[in-house]
C-alpha cells in the first residue's frame, strides 16, 4: 500500500504461532510518521492533529515511521557502498563484473 508517495513497509506480528500483516490503519500511521520526518520545518515546530477512533498505538506507529525515515536518510545506500567497493577493486586491476537478471555486464 502507498500513502502519498511513501511506500508502506511490510511489518508482521505473531499471534499464537501464526504471522499476520499489520492492519492498514497501522501502515497509515507509519506512513504519516515517515512524511512528518521528511517535512521541511524551516527551523520551526511542526504541529499535527489526527482524528482517530482510539489513541492506542497511534503515537507508537507514527514514531516508528519517523524513526524508519530518519534511519533510511542517515544510512548510506547499499548500491553506493557496493559501487565504491567495486570501483576500488577495478582501480587495483582486478576484474569486476556486474550481473543483472537476465543480462551480465563486464567491465
Amino acid at each position: 500500500m502507498v500513502h502519498g508517495n511513501v511506500q508502506a513497509i511490510q511489518l508482521h506480528f505473531e499471534d499464537e504461532g501464526s504471522w499476520y500483516c499489520l492492519p492498514e490503519w497501522a501502515d497509515y500511521f507509519i506512513s504519516v510518521g515517515r512524511k512528518l520526518a521528511e517535512a521541511d520545518r524551516n527551523g520551526g515546530r511542526l504541529v499535527v492533529a489526527l482524528a482517530v477512533p482510539t489513541r492506542a498505538y497511534a503515537a507508537a506507529f507514527v514514531s516508528l515511521g519517523m524513526v524508519i525515515s530518519d534511519a533510511a536518510n542517515r544510512m548510506p545506500s547499499q548500491k553506493r557502498i557496493t559501487f565504491r567497493s567495486c570501483w576500488r577493486l577495478g582501480r587495483n586491476g582486478s576484474p569486476v563484473s556486474q550481473e543483472e537478471s537476465p543480462a551480465k555486464r563486464a567491465g
